[in-house]
């Protein structure tokens, strides 16, 4: 052992390179890689608008994209919807991207998927970010309404149907509520922010008497708005007639 510390010590690189070699050759045949493939995504299947409210009743378009930094011809995958508050009403899917499917987008509204398998014959395939299928939604319930991708696959276009490296897909949540629901809403708003007139309670003692009246007599001469019981600016007989009325 000594003697091979110092023939390394005098420099001599070849052992190192024998013993790395035979590290490598052993790697290999055990088949682990000593350097592994560290494939950064290069391409990417999201869902456009990511978030909505809309009513039921209504038409909800939703749009398949692609995002892709190298050049790929390929595309297909599965989307899932809420089958209890979406339906599909209708596909576009003759776009830029695509213009040959192997699966022409078709759907179960009864499951809530639609599959899709298509790709591109331009020459040197497709690179940048554009629509692959549009799906028009019609809302049948009030709810969550989510919309998620499964079972992507991008296919590099090499000419080898390489997989791409893909990112994880975008899905998308939409809320859809009834008209109901915003009529309900509104009148909640209108009620918050409804005016508070003064108390016809001028004494603090919880109870409707002549000491008010007395408090309320003294009021109109000064015209303290303490008894504007009816927020006209004025202290008169119809604040007045809103203290008698008092339940006593």
């Amino acid at each position: 052992m000594k003697r091979v510390r110092r023939y390394f010590e005098r420099g001599n690189m070849f052992p190192l390179f024998l013993v790395a070699s035979s590290i490598l050759a052993i790697a290999t045949m055990a088949g682990y890689e000593i350097l592994p493939h560290l494939s950064e995504p290069v391409a990417r299947i999201r869902i456009e608008p990511a978030t909505a409210s809309v009513e039921t009743g209504q038409l909800l378009t939703v749009r398949v994209v692609v995002d892709s930094s190298v050049p790929v011809n390929v595309f297909g995958g599965e989307l899932h919807f809420n089958k209890d508050v979406l339906a599909v009403d209708g596909i576009s899917y003759n776009t830029s991207i695509a213009d040959l499917w192997a699966i022409r987008p078709w759907y179960s509204n009864g499951e809530g998927t639609l599959n899709f398998g298509g790709g591109t014959t331009r020459t040197g395939g497709f690179t940048g970010s554009d629509t692959l299928l549009t799906v028009m939604f019609k809302t049948i319930g009030d709810g969550g309404g989510s919309v998620t991708l499964d079972n992507i696959q991008i296919l590099l276009s090499d000419g080898l149907g390489t997989r791409a490296a893909i990112g994880e897909p975008i899905d998308a949540l939409f809320t859809v509520i009834t008209p109901q629901q915003i009529d309900d809403r509104d009148t909640l708003l209108t009620y918050s922010v409804a005016e508070k007139f003064p108390s016809t309670d001028l004494n603090g003692d919880n109870v409707q008497g002549i000491a008010d009246l007395s408090i309320f007599m003294l009021n109109v001469t000064t015209q303290n708005k303490r008894s504007d019981f009816n927020g006209d600016g004025d202290v008169d007989t119809k604040d007045l007639s809103i203290l008698l009325s008092a339940k006593k």
